[in-house]
């Protein structure tokens, strides 16, 4: 019987550190879709379909914790800071236990920010691909 994967161990690093105090980490990958019509095609009614593009984004969300050392952990300021520059971010994500990597040159779409009284502040980060998405076996 298979091993069912936690998804805790579901780790987003941005410049090669992984973000500290997430809650969550979820990767969506796109194809962006073309119909061909030809005239034998249109005569049993199938569509001929082709894809233009292919997109990745990438959301997480977590706690702010001001306490870390900031060359191992990004945080909140390491993020905003990021975003501010407007230029892409190397972006990984990997499982805790090895396995393949995923890394691209990614743009900071969204940052969210909240603190809410009595509540633990938190943030929330999209990042959408700028350029090819690539697949590295741990340690290269």
């Amino acid at each position: 019987m298979g091993k069912y994967r936690d998804g805790t161990d579901l780790i987003l690093s941005i410049g090669g550190k992984a973000l500290g105090h997430s809650t969550e980490c979820k990767i969506s990958y796109k194809a962006e879709t073309g119909t061909r019509k030809t005239k034998e095609a249109a005569a049993g009614k199938w569509d001929e379909k082709y894809v233009k593009s292919l997109g990745c984004t990438v959301t997480a969300s977590g706690f702010v914790f001001d306490d870390d050392d900031t060359s191992n952990k990004p945080n909140i300021d390491t993020l905003r800071t990021a975003f501010k520059t407007a230029q892409p971010v190397n972006a990984s994500w990997a499982y805790r236990d090895g396995g393949d990597i995923d890394k691209g040159q990614f743009i900071i779409t969204s940052l969210d920010h909240e603190g809410k009284a009595g509540d633990d502040e938190t943030y929330s980060i999209t990042l959408e691909n700028s350029g090819a998405v690539g697949t590295a076996a741990t340690g290269e």
